[in-house]
Order: structure tokens, then sequence, then C-alpha cells
């Protein structure tokens, strides 16, 4: 997804709305966005914070949560946005430029006092969190002598010499903003500070990379904090009880209490992705199952959190186009509980063409049980798909919305249907031609011309990609669990067809 850094604009809108939701300004927080980017695995990420802090206001409407919690994450992501205008391999000056105005609209926004407030508590906590991901925060704060230091820290950062220098600068703009600094000064200071967080975040992505790369931990590792838990009862249950609708996680004694271990494990995705062992592959792996068992329980408890756990998950599996079996075909049971308050928030997913395609899809399909169940018209529904239909060229997305005003006989929209097929900007192959819409809207009562599902098409611009045939997968082949399935879905074995042999 393309996310857009911050714009002057953009700043003084967003810091009229932080202030409202979390009593912060917008500076504050794009400098605690900063800071805590740093940390290669925070134990506490800056969103959850917020999400848990709004989620315990007893008074908060539920559309105003949902709301808040969009815009809140909109500010988070144009922020890493903002910071990654600098490259220290390759500085860019007009992206400095931008960098500048947007450091210059937040501090304008903020009396000299307040901005000197923020920036001291800033430049400490970076100063502390830099030293505590790099190994020296105990020197830090037991070396009195000033050039002791200075040849410790060197020593630490070895040849990474913008690193060193970056610490350095933040250790003497806190202290020269203690000792009051002026205020033509701030602006120079916010701006270096800036570009040494970015510069921070900018070699935290090849360390991130890098400790992804290395060996990953022992299943008995990545369970073994879960077994002293509640959570330990989802590890031991049959793999066939996640496809039982009537299963109850209650009646295994699961309440809100549970919830943070529960979240904790639902979102575990090193278990979910785990490369287990090809010589277990009898195994039914109970400990992927585990997590899907998670999501369940959160689901029938309606713990509010899960829902941006489940919306989050299904994005981030359709980007990752990586096992993408499970989630889709759980995710409108799961979703069930909180989807009578999703409306807007579904419409927004809708009709952002950032958005994966079928994750836009899912969307709509679920507007179409929020239309059964009676928690919207068909009025409603149907300018959705007015709006959609006039800009969408996304033949999935299309396809999606037509095989709804096909079942719910959204005939007013057929002009507008029309000139999708005329422009080819329907995925035929998935929900028919225009004659299937015609008849599904007696407007004829049969077929004029051969069905056409464009698969031709389909396989024109499959061959463009690639033209290799490959061999045929012999049954006899011994399968490995992470092998592709051999039934052709394009799913890995284990979460395939494994458990059907």
């Amino acid at each position: 997804m393309n996310i857009e850094p911050l714009t002057p604009t953009r700043v003084k809108s967003y810091n009229k709305l932080l202030k409202k939701i979390i009593n912060k300004p917008a500076l504050a927080l794009f400098f605690e966005v900063g800071t805590g980017l740093i940390e290669v695995e925070p134990d506490e990420h800056l969103i959850n914070r917020i999400v848990q802090e709004l989620a315990d206001r007893k008074n908060m409407d539920i559309s105003d949560l949902n709301l808040y919690l969009r815009q809140i994450n909109e500010f988070y992501n144009a922020s890493i946005a903002s910071y990654e205008l600098v490259d220290i391999q390759d500085p860019v000056e007009t992206d400095l430029a931008k960098l500048e105005k947007i450091v210059y609209a937040l501090m304008q926004l903020e009396s000299v006092e307040k901005n000197r407030e923020i920036m001291i508590s800033v430049c400490d906590k970076a100063i502390e969190t830099i030293a505590e991901e790099y190994g020296f925060l105990e020197e830090l704060n037991s070396i009195v002598v000033y050039d002791e230091l200075v040849t410790h820290i060197a020593s630490v950062f070895d040849e990474m010499t913008a690193l060193y220098t970056g610490f350095f600068s933040l250790m003497d703009i806190s202290q020269m903003l203690k000792k009051g600094a002026t205020e033509d000064e701030f602006y120079a200071f916010a701006m270096l500070m800036t570009i040494v967080l970015a510069s921070y975040n900018e070699v935290r992505k090849y360390r991130y990379e890098f400790m992804q790369a290395e060996e990953e931990l022992p299943l008995e590792a990545l369970v073994k904090p879960y077994m002293k838990t509640k959570m330990a009862t989802l590890f031991s249950l049959d793999t066939k009880v996640i496809d039982q609708d009537d299963f109850s996680y209650r009646e295994l004694g699961f309440s809100e209490k549970n919830k943070i271990q529960l979240l904790e494990l639902g979102s575990d995705m090193a278990l979910y992705y785990y490369e287990y062992d090809e010589d277990d592959a009898d195994d039914e792996c109970p400990e992927f199952f585990a997590v899907l068992h998670a999501w369940r329980a959160l689901s029938e408890l309606e713990i509010l959190e899960a829902k941006a756990l489940f919306v989050d998950l299904l994005r981030e599996l359709f980007e990752d186009e990586d096992d993408l079996d499970w989630m889709p075909r759980l995710f409108k049971k799961l979703i069930k509980p909180f989807q009578a308050n999703m409306f807007e928030e579904s419409v927004g997913y809708i009709l952002d063409e950032s958005e994966h395609e079928w994750f836009r899809a899912e969307f709509i399909n679920l507007l179409q049980s929020m239309l059964k169940n009676d928690e919207i018209d068909k009025n409603t529904l149907s300018q959705v798909f007015k709006k959609l239909f006039q800009k969408c060229k996304n033949p999935v997305v299309n396809a999606s919305a037509i095989a709804v005003c096909k079942d719910e006989k959204l005939t007013e929209h057929y002009p507008q249907i029309k000139k999708l097929y005329e422009n080819k900007y329907v995925l035929k192959a998935l929900d028919g031609d225009l004659e299937d819409v015609e008849l599904a809207f007696e407007m004829r009562s049969e077929r004029s011309t051969k069905r056409d599902l464009g698969l031709n098409d389909i396989l024109e611009e499959s061959f463009k990609v690639d033209r290799t045939v490959h061999a045929p997968i012999s049954v006899e082949e011994k399968i490995g669990r992470n092998d592709s399935c051999p039934c052709g879905s394009g799913k890995k074995y284990k979460k395939c067809c494994l458990n059907k042999r």
C-alpha cells in the first residue's frame, strides 16, 4: 500500500484531531512514532497502547472509536512515510525539502515552551531507547568520565559513524534545550532530531531483516509461553473442531479475563507461519490450529480489539499472497459479532483503491451479510455500489459487487454494469458475463450466445508472464508439508490437502 508523507495542511487537521482524541499535539506523536520505531521489536507498540487506551473509555461510541482508530492509524502511517524521506545512503534534496516543510508545520502548532518540553522529552527518550537497543544503557548511566563514555559508545557503533554522530547530537540538543536554547535554534534542532531518528530507523530495517533471516526458534520455544496459561487448552484441541460451528469456547472456561492472552496467540504469526519439519507430514499441526482457535474464541467472546486484529490479518495475508485459505474462509464468521457497526468502515475499505482487491471483495460480501441481517437496507447498499461503479476499474472488485447486485436484484445498476463489461473492467471468470446479469435481472429468459467466462483472456495474460511448461506432479512423489499443493490451488500442502488424505 502506498502511504503518502504528511503535508503542512494535513498536519494542522491532524493536530486538532489528536488533541481531541488523546490530548496530545501532533508534534509529540510525530516524534513518539519516530522514537518507537528505533526498537527492532518493541514490547508494546505505540498504536497498540493508543488502541487500548481508547477501548478502555466506557463512554465512547463504537462508531467514534472506529473513526478515531482509522484516523490515528493514518497519522501513524503518514509519519512513518515522512521519516522515510531521509535516505542516509543517497540523500535526495527534494525529499529533505518536503521534510523541512512538515517539521516546520509541526513546530508552528505549539508555544515555544511547549515545543521545548516536547523536544527535551523526545531527546531523552530516544537516547535511552538507542542505548538500550544497542546494549550500552548500563554504561550510559554508570560511566562518569565523558571521554570514557565517548570511547565506549564509539566502540559499540564501530564503523557506523552516522549513528554514533547522531546519538551525540541528541545528547547535545537535550543539554542545549535544558540550558535555554533560543527560539531560532528550535527549528534546526527539530529538523536534526527528525533526521537522526530517520537514520536509526533506516538502519533498523536492515537489522530487523537480518534478525528475521536468522534460524527460527524451535517450536517448543514458541509454544512454551502459552503452556503455563489457559491457552494450553487450545493446543490440545482436535484440529477438526475448527470447522464445527456449534463448538463453544465459553464452555471450555474462556472469558473476558483471557482477552490479552487470546489476542497475543491470535496475532502470533511466528506460529501461524512456522515451517514444520517435512518428516512430520502426518502431524496435524496443532500449534497452527491453536492460532485459529484463538481467533474463534475472540469472536465468540466478542472481544472488541479482535475486530481490528481480524481486519489487519485479512489485509496482511492478502498483501503477502501467502496462506490465503484460512482467514478468508473464517473471516465472515469471525467478524459477524462486530459487523452491525462496521458499515462506514467497510465502505471505506471497498472504495479505497490502494487496498488489495480480494480484501475489498471480502467487505462487499460483508455488506451483503449486513443486508440479510437487516443492519442496512437495499437503498443504502445501492448507493455504495453506485459510487463504486462510477470509478472502479478493478475486475475482481467489480465482479464481486455485481454478484451481490444479481443476488439482491439491484437492477438500477444495469447501465453502469453494462459499461463495466464493455470496458473489460469485470472478471467474468468470477461471476459470469453480461447475459448472466440479464438473466439474473429477468431481462431475458434464455441465453442468445455461448457463455463467455473470459478464460482466453486469462490464459493469454498468464502466458505473457510465464511460458514455462511444468512437469505434472506424480502422486507417488513425496510431497513436503511446505511444498505447493499438487491439487493446483496454489496454497501450501500443509494448509490445503494434507488433512484430506
